[in-house]
């Protein structure tokens, strides 16, 4: 079976944007996996690898999918109609067979958070009740072919060893900014290198501490005057230790007296010292600044109380995903509708954000008495 072939097909789903999961052997293994070519890595590869990374671009991507997108009729300047029967409805509701609406847009986010471009094929296919299919291609598996300065003409589609060529007018392209090419975005996760970089370090040396540190607790010390000990009188002392203090001893958790001038230190790892929770909220907070999400909705509570997380939560869909929101309306409004043959002077598409804005029912109610006077 040849790629057009398994592009068009539906006999098995096609990749979704959750990349598949490797199970990593030892410390060192993982480390020379990823370290080996770190400064080039795929999105993916790092998507795969970085807890933080992962985080952002899915609490983005889910926020997004399940908002619902909805096709609407334009009634008259002032009225709308919601519709289920057009062609853009039908081929959104059913995009190629085997992905739903919310993996579909889940994957759209993902890929645009990730690589900073996104690209659906839509081709007619009779076997769809709306008669076209939708799908995603994955960005790693798409190159230009043919372009001008300022278009794409055609694209090639690689899986394994297989292409193929495809007009442009097949595939819809949603690209991100780049101050030097109109045609290619630039990816978020390329200035995030130099934190995730630390952030494998980080976990490598953690790995190397636990594997080949002593796991010591605390010492006792002598002062450097004191009798010298024989061998027995050290191995007794040694003994009777271990037997009341530690493990299930008859004196374990009580306080120890200790004799000659003796003294108990702790030489523990101590990661308050290392820093290790503060270098995470750090690595976490620059890892969700550069996709313009408060680290709050992320889990990161300090200073966070129920009234600046429900702002927060109020803010979501306005500042932090609303730009995000209005680059896809206006791709799908501007190109797509016109790809499934709908007039877009009379259908357009809109995410349904009123519900996520409304409010619960305690604020709708306190809104509705303040507009009384109640």
């Amino acid at each position: 079976m040849g790629i057009w072939d398994r592009l068009m097909g539906r006999s098995a789903p096609p990749v979704i944007f959750t990349p598949r999961v490797t199970q990593a052997g030892s410390w060192e293994e993982w480390w020379q996996e990823i370290n080996t070519d770190l400064s080039t890595a795929s999105p993916a590869a790092l998507f795969r690898k970085q807890t933080h990374l992962r985080s952002v671009v899915t609490f983005r991507a889910r926020n997004v999918a399940q908002l619902g997108l909805h096709v609407y009729e334009r009634v008259s300047d002032t009225d709308r109609r919601r519709d289920r029967s057009s062609v853009a409805a039908r081929a959104l509701a059913v995009a190629d067979g085997v992905m739903t609406p919310y993996e579909l847009v889940f994957a759209l986010v993902g890929d645009l958070d990730l690589y900073d471009r996104a690209h659906w094929l839509v081709v007619p296919d009779a076997d769809l009740p709306s008669g076209w299919m939708i799908r995603r291609l994955p960005p790693s598996w798409v190159t230009p072919e043919r372009e001008s300065a300022f278009e794409v003409h055609s694209w090639r589609v690689t899986s394994g060893k297989e292409s193929v060529v495809i007009p442009a007018e097949h595939v819809l392209s949603f690209t991100g900014y780049s101050p030097t090419d109109p045609r290619r975005g630039s990816p978020a996760v390329d200035s995030l290198r130099d934190t995730l970089q630390e952030q494998i370090e980080a976990a490598v040396y953690r790995g190397q501490i636990w594997k080949r540190g002593g796991r010591v607790s605390s010492v006792i010390e002598r002062p450097k005057d004191a009798p010298q000990w024989s061998d027995p009188a050290r191995e007794s002392f040694r003994e009777d230790w271990y037997a009341k203090y530690t493990g299930r001893g008859s004196k374990a958790g009580g306080t120890p007296i200790l004799e000659d001038g003796m003294t108990l230190k702790r030489v523990d790892f101590n990661a308050q010292e290392q820093q290790y929770v503060e270098a995470a909220k750090l690595s976490l907070t620059t890892v969700a600044a550069a996709f313009h999400v408060n680290p709050t909705m992320l889990g990161q509570n300090d200073g966070a109380n129920y009234s600046n997380v429900r702002e927060f939560r109020k803010a979501l869909y306005t500042d932090t995903l609303g730009p995000l929101l209005a680059q896809i309306e206006g791709r799908l409004n501007a190109f797509l509708l016109p790809m499934l043959g709908v007039d877009p002077a009379r259908y357009y598409l809109e995410f349904n954000i009123e519900e996520k804005l409304q409010g619960n029912f305690e604020e709708q109610a306190t809104a509705l008495q303040s507009a009384t006077g109640a």
